[in-house]
């Protein structure tokens, strides 16, 4: 990973909701203001701090290994061939929006009981209204703003 500028105040509201498998911590903003590379320095927290690599599902749906899922079955197929049901699993996923019916499938991890999910999503009006349809009282939102010149 690069060097980038750690972002402590968004990262200190990630980690406070670490293991918290019962709420989805949802990271939303502008494009291009940095959601990815506070998820990406999360992920390195995680693997600092001893969770096993297995133990961490991170997807960024622009990579190109992962453009071929596009609807939440396919996202649901992947997950489900690589949660571990006996431990708790860490699934981070970047620019969620990218998926059709992407609420469904976060729904379906937070039944699971033992999946810490994270998303990022460039749409904040877009997540807000299907998340309060399908895992209303069950997320968290940290919403990212740009740098300043400040």
């Amino acid at each position: 990973m690069g060097e980038y500028l750690v972002r402590e105040q968004y990262l200190s509201k990630i980690r406070a909701g670490r293991d918290d498998t019962g709420v989805i911590k949802i990271i939303t903003g502008m494009r291009r203001c940095g959601k990815s590379v506070i998820l990406e320095l999360y992920a390195e927290e995680l693997r600092k701090s001893g969770v096993p690599e297995e133990d961490i599902i991170f997807i960024n749906f622009e990579k190109f290994e992962f453009q071929k899922i596009k609807t939440s079955e396919q996202l649901n197929d992947y997950l489900s061939q690589r949660i571990n049901p006996d431990r708790i699993m860490y699934v981070l996923l970047d620019e969620i929006q990218d998926v059709k019916d992407w609420e469904l499938s976060l729904s379906a991890m937070n039944a699971e009981k033992n999946c810490d999910v994270y998303v990022t999503g460039s749409n904040s009006d877009m997540l807000s209204s299907q998340l309060a349809t399908h895992i209303s009282g069950r997320h968290t939102a940290i919403k990212v703003i740009p740098l300043s010149f400040s």
